[in-house]
């Protein structure tokens, strides 16, 4: 008993450490500055993409300058279990708390696709907000998708059995402050939906939800700085 536990043990620890070892590369070509095309403007938001290395789809970004303080930002993002609250662009979008503790969640993103034959998407995935590493200074919480392996036991809320699991995905926030009130808000973004779709259909896409997404919590921050 104590020899397959051991395994087990030895199993996990290998598959998290290969998904670690590819999201920190990532994270660095997220978090670089170098290599962004010129931004387009969409609705006051600055979005430009990148190309990424060994990779076929973009990383996308989006920022914009505001006042809204880091916290506000860092509790909105933080608190999965009320997106749904708030989220109110990003629809098809579900999620699940599975662990926590004061500075890290573990969660599940069910993604409805409602396009016929294409499957709907998942993944589990680990955020955090607690110190990133010294060389990403301006990054103050990341994500990054884990192998399905590790919750294999868990039943989520949203499954049916028929999702197409999400292996490749990374997504850092970042703040650079321009003065005592004011920042350069920034969500890069990497995540390979898997499947047979186009590659110009994958970038389509992230870019519409990474949109959405960031309009939601902009607009949830402008709310709480009122109240």
């Amino acid at each position: 008993m104590f020899s397959k536990v051991s395994t087990l043990i030895i199993l996990t620890s290998l598959i998290f450490a290969e998904n670690t070892d590819l999201s920190t590369s990532l994270f660095k070509t997220l978090y670089d500055d170098n290599g962004w095309n010129k931004p387009s403007i969409i609705d006051g938001i600055s979005l430009s993409t990148k190309r990424v290395p060994n990779m076929s789809i973009k990383a996308v970004k989006v920022h914009i300058e505001t006042n809204i303080p880091k916290n506000i930002i860092t509790d909105i993002i933080m608190d999965i279990k009320n997106y749904n609250n708030y989220f109110i662009n990003s629809k098809k979008l579900y999620f699940q708390v599975i662990n926590r503790d004061s500075n890290s969640i573990d969660g599940y993103q069910f993604i409805s696709v409602p396009i016929p034959f294409i499957k709907d998407r998942e993944y589990f995935f680990r955020m955090s907000s607690n110190t990133f590493l010294p060389d990403y200074p301006k990054t103050f919480i990341h994500w990054h998708t884990l192998n399905k392996d590790i919750y294999s036991y868990i039943s989520t809320d949203f499954q049916s059995g028929k999702e197409l699991y999400l292996d490749t995905g990374v997504g850092i926030w970042n703040i650079d402050f321009l003065d005592d009130s004011t920042s350069i808000l920034s969500y890069r973004l990497l995540i390979d939906p898997g499947g047979y779709l186009p590659d110009f259909a994958v970038d389509h896409v992230n870019k519409v939800n990474i949109i959405s997404l960031f309009r939601d919590v902009i607009n949830e921050g402008r709310r709480r700085q009122i109240f």
